[in-house]
């Protein structure tokens, strides 16, 4: 069997590092960050469908399939950061 994302959380879990805190800021973030941004732009794609036509803004919409994960990633890490200053 191969080694999956969860058993490094897991594993990591009860470590004391700042690195454990940063890892762990950084999968729980970019994992919200998509699942905000497929709600985000699927459900803006059905509402502009909907309502005014697809335009340039649905497009815009999809562009939060790969921001929402970043942005999330990067406050998450530095989410974890100050956890692990603070620890």
């Amino acid at each position: 069997m191969g080694l999956n994302l969860s058993d490094l959380i897991r594993r990591n879990k009860n470590a004391t590092s700042r690195l454990s805190c940063e890892f762990r800021g950084l999968v729980i973030g970019a994992w919200s960050g998509l699942a905000l941004g497929v709600t985000y732009s699927v459900g803006g794609f059905f509402i502009d469908l909907l309502t005014v036509g697809l335009n340039l803004g649905t497009l815009m919409a999809f562009g939060a399939l790969v921001g929402m994960p970043l942005i999330s990633a990067l406050l998450g890490f530095l989410i974890g950061k100050l956890i692990g200053l603070i620890k």
